[in-house]
């Protein structure tokens, strides 16, 4: 098995400490990691499964009945993800968790119904590499996730 060293992109030492490691919204793995010699921070992108074969759980098994283990209709989760009310009053109102609403909200539950409402992003996607605000391999308004594509999301993007 292949072991990976990690140099600081700053000074170049090696095995930089892991502050950090989650799954994004959309299935990457993002680490952040800082140099022990320099103190110089940076986060690293990488898909998960990469070089790994797909390996199927139990769950995948029940995806096409998926309806039977849920407690909310179609249109209740809908009406949840387009919601303006606060997270606690949706709860009362559907008699489930507050923690359940936000994970509807944010598409991590009744997925499948949150990318009808907002599907994702299939257009090119944008490197900081090519906006204006960088420089010196940082970005200018010093955001601790910029690098990689984080412009894709940045809101102060401007294309050079």
């Amino acid at each position: 098995m292949q072991t990976l060293t990690l140099n600081c992109p700053d000074c170049n030492k090696v095995n930089p400490l892991l502050l950090e490691s989650r799954m994004t919204v959309r299935g990457v793995r993002r680490r952040r990691y800082e140099c022990k010699g320099c103190h110089h921070r940076w986060t690293l992108f990488t898909k998960e499964n990469e070089g790994r074969p797909y390996k199927p759980n139990g769950w995948d098994v029940y995806k096409g009945r998926m309806d039977e283990w849920r407690s909310l209709s179609k249109t209740q989760a809908k009406t949840i993800i387009l919601s303006n009310k606060r997270q606690r009053e949706l709860a009362e109102d559907y008699g489930i968790s507050r923690q359940a609403i936000s994970l509807i909200q944010t598409g991590r539950i009744y997925k499948d119904i949150y990318e009808e409402i907002h599907p994702p992003r299939t257009g090119p996607m944008i490197y900081c590499a090519s906006c204006t605000h960088w420089s010196r391999n940082r970005c200018g308004f010093e955001f601790p996730d910029a690098g990689d594509t984080f412009a894709t999301e940045c809101s102060v993007y401007q294309s050079k």
